[in-house]
């Protein structure tokens, strides 16, 4: 898994193999693979040379324009069905705040497989209104409901919440 993803950033860093994808990627992850069968690791990122944990590399590098890195990789990595994501991801060099002519982008045109951690693909409006409620109420259910961190995983119990009170 290292030379994979050793390859992949080479590639990116410096254009060696596949010029191409110079400059293409943000990140590269990697995780040492486990059986189907046991709980996989966690992602770690590669940093040119080493694995190190999300944690400590956002330490050394803070990257705000990525929401929720740590927590949200593993949300997709570890747990019973972790090993679905693979043990090698990549990052494409990507966001609003970049030149469009410095973004990069993997699938097929107008289509995206999956997220990334920018705002740009986290954010999402949620537009709430019901019969007989003043949005000054709502919004304090809402906001009460939700906490100050809301999350996708979040959805499922708001709605609950709400329809159980009608």
């Amino acid at each position: 898994m290292l030379p994979v993803a050793r390859a992949f950033s080479l590639a990116s860093e410096q254009g060696e193999a596949i010029a191409a994808m110079k400059g293409s990627l943000d990140l590269v992850f990697a995780r040492e693979p486990r059986p189907v069968e046991e709980e996989d690791l966690p992602f770690q990122v590669f940093d040119g040379s080493r694995l190190v944990s999300i944690s400590e590399y956002l330490q050394a590098h803070p990257r705000p324009d990525l929401l929720r890195l740590r927590e949200r990789m593993d949300w997709l990595s570890v747990g019973p069905w972790g090993e679905r994501a693979g043990d090698v991801l990549l990052l494409a060099r990507s966001g609003l705040e970049r030149p469009i002519e410095d973004r990069f982008y993997f699938a097929n045109r107008y289509r995206s497989w999956h997220g990334s951690p920018t705002a740009q693909d986290s954010r999402i409006p949620l537009i709430i209104a019901k019969r007989n409620e003043e949005g000054r109420q709502l919004r304090e259910r809402v906001d009460g409901l939700l906490g100050p961190e809301p999350s996708q995983l979040s959805i499922t119990p708001l709605v609950l919440e709400l329809l159980q009170s009608q």
